[in-house]
């Protein structure tokens, strides 16, 4: 009788090359595992590839970041759940074994810093027939569209059975399509414009492995949530001080002129002018509205409109016992953007007068009984003299 062969095992092998998978490889030696400890070593960085989509901003806004994550020196908030693959740190090369006998394509490195989150630094993804997930709940509801997010990822998934993608409130954003590796890191882009004012948007980077075939997993960095703020437009606030009179008694007043210009071009929001008064000058009032608070004046402007200019009389005495020159110095902001800080400050100084004690004078009338006075003394003293 003529032996049949067996066929199962080769079977095997090539519906596994079919798929683009390894024939299963043997357990490794402790001379093996040795070899590939030493040369499971942190990588040097690797430049991304830029392929994502820059958000989109309506006239008169511009980007601003929501939240950023480069998990160098933490994880940002985002949390792993799941079979439990993710983890953060820098990526560690040469570790292949767990899904191929050679070398398999690999990230070099991070693409910014040292850290990254990955399915598995140090190899790849198990076969566990789970899914990983790393996510973050956000509070969307002070921001309004656009919005969205950025990431940037390196990653080799058999997608044939494998899923990557990411999933917002559960919603498919984005997922891997090839089973190739990228090249490079590359940015990636998706539009959450529509969760626009939602208090709690969760976003997760999910992997699902089946218990086939896998591959060297998904690497992320530097994940930022985008959003478009108004734009602030230059307003170059002007301050000028005089005081009159600039010489004065203690016990005078004087008046201190605050004049304040905005340059334009554009408004000024929430503009205000702060004016400290000195020791030796003692507040009376103002004409503008201004706070008092001692030592300090508020002059609340509020929204300032472009090329118009505004003043301000402040009123001082001189206290008792004030002596020398009394500077009293004021500043103008503003939280629009201001391209001239060096014109928002002045100040005025005014002089103490010393006061200088009247000598009396005689009148004609007087000086003559003087005369008489000093006459009769001097007679007195020469007939002492000669006696």
């Amino acid at each position: 009788m003529r032996r049949q062969k067996n066929f199962a095992v080769p079977l095997l092998v090539l519906s596994l090359c079919l798929l683009g998978a390894a024939p299963p490889a043997s357990a490794a030696t402790p001379a093996e595992q040795a070899e590939l400890a030493a040369a499971a070593v942190p990588a040097a960085p690797q430049p991304a590839v830029p392929t994502g989509v820059p958000i989109v901003c309506p006239p008169g806004t511009v980007s601003a970041t929501f939240h950023l994550a480069d998990f160098e020196a933490d994880d940002g908030g985002w949390v792993e759940s799941g079979f439990g693959e993710w983890e953060r740190g820098p990526v560690v090369t040469g570790v292949y074994q767990l899904c191929d006998t050679v070398p398999r394509p690999e990230p070099t490195g991070a693409p910014s810093g040292v850290n990254v989150f990955a399915t598995n630094l140090d190899g790849c993804y198990a076969n566990s027939g789970q899914a990983s997930l790393l996510s973050r709940t956000f509070d969307f509801s002070s921001l309004a569209a656009p919005i969205q997010l950025d990431w940037t990822n390196w990653y080799e998934v058999f997608t044939t059975f494998d899923i990557g993608e990411v999933l917002v409130n559960g919603t498919q954003v984005f997922n891997i399509v090839p089973s190739t590796a990228t090249a490079a890191y590359q940015d990636e882009s998706a539009d959450l414009s529509a969760y626009a004012g939602n208090a709690a948007v969760t976003v997760a980077f999910r992997l699902f492995a089946t218990t086939v075939v896998n591959r060297m997993g998904w690497y992320i960095d530097d994940v930022e949530v985008l959003t478009c703020v108004p734009e602030l437009v230059d307003a170059d606030l002007e301050l000028t001080k005089q005081v009159a009179p600039a010489t004065a008694a203690p016990g005078d007043q004087v008046v201190f002129t605050l004049t304040v210009t905005n340059l334009g071009p554009g408004d000024a929001t929430d503009a205000m002018v702060t004016d400290t008064l000195p020791a030796g000058l003692v507040y009376v009032g103002n004409d503008c509205g201004a706070t008092f608070a001692a030592p300090t004046l508020t002059w609340n402007i509020g929204q300032f409109t472009a090329w118009t200019t505004l003043t301000c009389n402040v009123t001082a005495t001189l206290a008792p016992d004030a002596t020398g020159s009394l500077t009293n110095a004021a500043t103008a902001t503003a939280t629009s953007n201001d391209p001239n800080g060096a014109n928002n400050a002045a100040a005025a100084a005014v002089t103490v007068q010393v006061s200088v004690l009247a000598i009396p004078t005689l009148g004609a009338a007087g000086l003559a009984l003087l005369a008489v006075l000093l006459a009769g003394i001097a007679f007195a003293l020469l007939r002492r003299r000669t006696a």
